[in-house]
């Protein structure tokens, strides 16, 4: 199977979107368009659109996804996009593209941002989609609501949700959007998971037996078969449309070799070949030789939490003159193969690593990991190595983890008199409460085996390299690191520094702790 990404210039805008196409591996006979869903759904769905076109291209479809202006690695911030017509002409960008029949695609709240041109033009399939704006809109500030404020000013202009800063002008024109009404039962299908369609719809659907795709972090079992089967029989029987050829867009995208970007800048996406397989590189490069610094997500978040966190973080760096590759892995994100576990050494890592010596030999490199990526830096960290970046480490062990949830969870909430009132009120919970207090209150006190990741404890100890530890004040997983790496912090730490950044979830989601860590990951690279 081929696949390739490149850069596209917006029809409207002409800032960069980034697309990813997968061509029929047969003779092609059509073209699928998928316009995913906003926010971290987005990232959610990533791997099974990826599989999904990976199938697709077995029945002679091609298929084109991309990243919304403003998400992912397209160009621009969310806070940047003022209408809806910004996401529209996104659309209309890469249906220029297709040369044969085009069927559309739209995923959850992707369906909100088409147009009523659009949705008269294509035939669609709709998955499991969110057809309210109003009740999107609801959700959104809903949450935000509950979410812990930073200290930054109050801005009325803006939401800040999950990381990222929304227009209320663009939330309120979403909110307008109502399609219940808008839809031809001809043209466009419907498909929900079962269980989990709208009660009393008068929309013809069909339901799948299948699971919240759009909430779990790329699954890569099989639950999503029946899913995917359903889709491509509807894809059999249905009347596509020849899309508008773009002359310039098709010229454009042709001169490219495959596995190969257009360049934004000095912003790029190189495909490696690793073990038979490909992963695509996030290259934000430099005229400047000093450091470049590889950013590794945990394997299961690839696309999901900190991928435009280290999109973010890469752009600045290379902005103040240091290089900035972020990886993905093999079976993850629009990497081909099946998914791999992260406790072995990487072999995605050595090529990376091979590949930025070959471009710049004389750079020092600095791994970067969040999460379970700092536990693969921390394992798989080569000789060619000169420093560490740890971002809320994750060591795997049940008593840490016990630990941790009673000195952030329980505690908190027995020392909360609201807190305590709520549980009260629903004195048919507390059993179970209770018992669930108990459970871990003695596996925290219980010995725990030796696990998969106390080797990187130990090269933490042992290691020689510059590091920076970075804890997010709000996250259990930095709690349980805190609680494992306790005896060995009350040692003086000659190579180890360690920060904590205020007001910050486990992907430093709010602005305020993306400034803080910014700053000290800055600081520290200025040492090497």
């Amino acid at each position: 199977m081929d696949r390739r990404l490149f850069y596209l210039p917006d029809l409207k805008t002409q800032a960069n979107l980034l697309c990813c196409e997968t061509p029929a591996t047969t003779t092609e006979q059509h073209t699928i368009v998928i316009v995913p869903p906003l926010l971290e759904e987005m990232n959610a769905c990533r791997r099974h659109i990826a599989e999904y076109a990976a199938q697709a291209s077995l029945h002679g479809y091609k298929t084109l996804y991309f990243d919304l202006l403003g998400s992912g690695d397209s160009a621009l911030e969310l806070a940047d996009i003022n209408s809806l017509a910004m996401w529209q002409a996104n659309i209309d960008t890469l249906l220029a593209l297709a040369t044969t029949p085009v069927t559309l695609i739209a995923i959850r709240s992707g369906v909100l941002l088409l147009s009523a041109q659009q949705l008269a033009d294509w035939p669609v399939q709709l998955w499991q989609p969110e057809l309210s704006g109003q009740r999107w809109v609801k959700a959104i500030r809903r949450a935000q609501h509950l979410m812990p404020q930073s200290p930054a000013d109050p801005n009325d202009d803006f939401t800040d949700y999950q990381g990222y800063t929304i227009a209320n002008s663009l939330l309120d024109e979403i909110a307008a959007v109502d399609l219940s009404s808008q839809l031809d039962p001809s043209r466009h299908t419907l498909q929900y998971v079962d269980g989990l369609a709208p009660l009393n719809s008068k929309l013809a659907m069909q339901t799948i037996a299948s699971y919240a795709f759009w909430q779990h972090n790329e699954r890569t079992d099989d639950t999503m078969q029946a899913w995917f089967d359903a889709s491509l029989a509807k894809l059999a029987t249905q009347t596509h449309h020849i899309a508008p050829r773009s002359a310039e867009h098709t010229s454009n995208t042709e001169r490219q070799p495959k596995h190969s970007v257009t360049q934004s800048s000095q912003e790029s996406i190189k495909c490696l070949p690793v073990n038979n397989r490909v992963i695509f590189v996030g290259q934000h490069d430099t005229d400047v030789a000093g450091v470049s610094v590889v950013f590794l997500p945990g394997r299961p978040q690839t696309r999901v939490g900190p991928h435009r966190l280290f999109v973010s973080l890469a752009r600045q760096l290379a902005a103040s003159g240091i290089s900035a590759t972020r990886v993905e892995y093999i079976g993850w994100g629009d990497g081909t193969g099946p998914a791999q576990t992260y406790q072995s050494p990487s072999a995605e890592l050595t090529a990376v690593i091979r590949w930025l010596k070959q471009q710049k030999p004389n750079d020092h490199i600095v791994l970067c990991g969040l999460c379970d990526g700092a536990t693969l830096s921390l394992l798989a960290s080569p000789n060619e190595c000169s420093g560490l970046i740890l971002l809320n480490p994750f060591f795997d062990n049940d008593a840490a983890w016990s630990g941790a949830l009673l000195e952030d969870h329980y505690l908190t909430q027995a020392t909360d008199m609201q807190a305590l009132l709520r549980h009260l009120k629903q004195p048919w919970l507390l059993p179970a409460k209770v018992a669930g207090l108990l459970k871990h209150w003695w596996q925290s006190k219980a010995p725990s085996p030796q696990s998969s990741t106390s080797p990187a404890i130990s090269q933490l100890k042992s290691s020689s390299l510059p590091t920076l530890l970075c804890w997010s004040e709000h996250d259990l997983t930095a709690k349980q690191s805190q609680l494992q790496l306790q005896e060995w912090l009350n040692k003086p730490q000659q190579t180890v520094k360690l920060e904590t950044i205020e007001h910050a979830d486990h992907t430093f989601s709010n602005s305020s702790s993306q400034h803080q860590l910014f700053a000290r990951i800055l600081k520290f690279l200025n040492t090497i």
